[in-house]
C-alpha cells in the first residue's frame, strides 16, 4: 500500500513509511506492477487464469 501524501489521511503510518523496508517494499512493488502492465497491454492477458481458491488448489495437485 502506497502512503497518500496529498494532505488527505494515509493509512501508512509515518514511523512505516519513513523506514528503509517500506522504500525497498515499494520499489519491488513498481516492478512488479509493470509486469502486470505489459501483460495487459502487449500480451493481452486481461486476468490471470486461474482464480479463486477452489480452482488454485486443483492446479497445485
Amino acid at each position: 500500500m502506497a502512503q497518500n501524501t496529498s494532505g488527505r489521511r494515509s493509512a501508512v503510518p509515518d514511523e512505516i513509511a519513513q523506514s528503509e523496508g517500506y522504500a525497498v517494499s515499494q520499489q519491488k512493488r513498481k516492478l512488479i506492477e509493470q509486469g502486470f502492465g505489459w501483460a495487459k497491454t502487449v500480451g493481452r492477458i486481461r486476468q490471470v487464469m486461474v482464480r479463486g481458491l477452489e480452482r488454485w488448489t486443483k492446479c497445485l495437485c
